[in-house]
C-alpha cells in the first residue's frame, strides 16, 4: 500500500498483468504492422 495525501492505492503485481520483454516486444511489432497496413490503405485509396 502507498498512502498519498491521505489517499490510499493497493499495488498490484499478479502475473496476469505482468508483461514481458517479449510479451512487449511482440505487442509492439503487431502496432508496427497496424500501422505499415493502414498506411498502405492510405497510398491505394489517394
Amino acid at each position: 500500500m502507498v498512502a498519498i495525501d491521505r489517499r490510499k492505492f493497493k499495488a498490484v503485481n499478479h502475473r496476469d498483468r505482468n508483461v514481458t520483454s517479449a510479451e512487449l516486444k511482440r505487442w509492439m511489432e503487431a502496432i508496427e504492422a497496424s500501422i505499415a497496413r493502414y498506411v498502405a490503405a492510405l497510398d491505394v485509396a489517394d
